[in-house]
């Protein structure tokens, strides 16, 4: 089997890390070989006092309503209106954020926004 993968390896032309090998299993590091299902998070902004205006690395635009989310405890604290204000995309681009408690993913958003023409 190691002998298969070394072969696409070489028709691929890819130069792939080893992370492990135990018992003759060699486990390799794949980047980059597909591309992420959901685009990062670009921007953010409020609309009103419970709705964002995403904007995401794809130039699409997707409009998030948090109202289904606020009856939860852990999204409860963005009923007060200064806090929901205050969002903020995460470093990486994958959620937003309004402390280190409250985040919503990309893939929330990105699923379940809707579009923005």
């Amino acid at each position: 089997m190691g002998y298969v993968v070394c072969e696409i390896k070489h028709i691929l032309g890819q130069n792939m890390p080893e992370v492990a090998r135990f018992y003759g299993i060699v486990i390799k590091l794949f980047f980059g070989d597909h591309p992420m299902p959901y685009p990062k998070i670009q921007a953010v902004e409020t609309i009103d006092d419970h709705t964002l205006l995403v904007e995401f690395e794809n130039d699409q635009k997707r409009k998030y309503d948090v109202t289904p989310l606020l009856r939860k405890e852990m999204f409860a604290p963005l009923r007060n209106p200064a806090l929901f204000k205050s969002v903020q995309v995460e470093q990486g681009g994958y959620a937003v954020v309004w402390n280190n408690d409250i985040d919503i993913s990309e893939y929330e958003l990105w699923s379940n926004g809707q579009t923005m023409i």
